[in-house]
């Protein structure tokens, strides 16, 4: 409409499909706008990933909201006309938008409760991987509960006619539980590092512990395994992989509604060349993993651990400090541990100092 000076559609769907499109936001069909936020995949994610983000709502004038998480875009959005709907027809529209919803909630946890029992039958027949996998001799860690595909790939249906063929023979596969110990899913990491997820998975909230339970000592949740592994095996500390950054605040609430005078630590990623990096408007990229921590620390009353690199080091997180060199690593966890003990304080005392592999 605005190259050709066309009147704006007053089909609010189709109006909110064109915003997302130019935001780079890929949708296999029409938007679902019930007021909730939905992860989509985004231009340039590979197989898997879910880079973008929306919410979208019909009632009154209809609006929405839209973020890029790859190129940092994000922004506010509102249909150019406002449907004239009856108070009758609002109210309809409303019930319709509640019994969709319910549907699809009803649908998803059927979907999610069949991916479970396939991948609970499916991974009790695998082993535990040892440090010879080519991914974990990469990062120098070891394996701490996560097993080997032993058997080739997994059909899971996932709620769709055509079934997922997810992980491979040869690949890791790292179990995901809920606070309560509950199989919700599972993160496949295949030799050169690529990670996927099942169809019909639960990520939110869901965590792989690495060390010792019940929870008594200091916590470290983490971004990644590799992160995660690392920390524990230099330090001693229990640590929780949180898979993805934008999973970290809710992990770490799970967390702190279980345990309510455990020390949590957030060590975070540090996405520092992000800042070096623009937007197609401009705007300086963020530091996502810097960000997420802090945001996460603030939440729990907790506290960040964030390694520092040199301006052209790609490293972004603890197992790259510790894969450039131990020492280094050590003398940045011993301040970022004084730091947190004067942000809590409290004294976190031997705990989480130098341990060794």
């Amino acid at each position: 409409a605005r190259w050709t000076g066309a009147m704006p559609s007053s089909d609010p769907v189709a109006e909110f499909t064109i915003a997302l499109t130019e935001a780079g936001l890929r949708l296999d069909g029409p938007p679902i706008m019930d007021g909730r936020l939905y992860r989509v995949p985004v231009e340039g994610d590979r197989h898997g990933e879910k880079s973008g983000a929306y919410i979208g709502h019909l009632d009154h004038r209809p609006a929405g909201f839209i973020q890029n998480f790859k190129t940092g875009e994000k922004r506010n959005w509102k249909a150019a006309i406002a449907p004239m709907l009856t108070a009758a027809e609002r109210a309809r529209l409303v019930r319709q938008i509640a019994t969709e919803r319910e549907d699809r909630e009803i649908r998803r946890e059927a979907v999610h409760a069949e991916t479970c029992e396939v991948l609970a039958k499916f991974l009790a027949k695998l082993p535990f991987a040892n440090r010879n996998h080519p991914y974990l001799q990469c990062k120098g860690v070891d394996a701490h509960g996560i097993l080997l595909n032993t058997l080739g790939p997994l059909s899971i249906p996932g709620g769709k006619t055509k079934a997922q063929h997810w992980s491979a023979k040869g690949d890791l596969i790292l179990p995901i539980r809920d606070i309560d110990r509950h199989l919700i899913s599972a993160q496949n990491i295949d030799c050169n590092g690529r990670k996927s997820f099942p169809r019909g998975g639960q990520v939110r909230g869901g965590l792989h512990l690495i060390g010792d339970a019940p929870l008594t000592g200091p916590l470290v949740i983490a971004e990644g395994y590799a992160t995660a592994a690392t920390i524990h095996e230099l330090t001693g500390l229990t640590a929780a992989v949180a898979l993805h950054a934008g999973n970290l605040e809710k992990v770490a609430r799970a967390l702190r509604d279980a345990h309510p005078d455990l020390t949590i630590l957030i060590a975070g990623d540090n996405d520092h060349r992000k800042a070096r990096e623009r937007t197609p408007d401009g705007r300086a990229k963020p530091n996502t993993g810097r960000l997420a921590a802090e945001k996460t620390a603030n939440a729990v009353g907790g506290a960040v651990l964030l390694p520092a690199f040199a301006p052209d080091d790609p490293g972004t997180d603890w197992n790259d400090l510790a894969a450039n060199c131990t020492a280094v690593f050590y003398q940045q966890w011993e301040l970022q541990l004084q730091a947190a003990e004067k942000v809590l304080g409290l004294k976190i005392g031997s705990a989480g100092r130098k341990c060794g592999r």
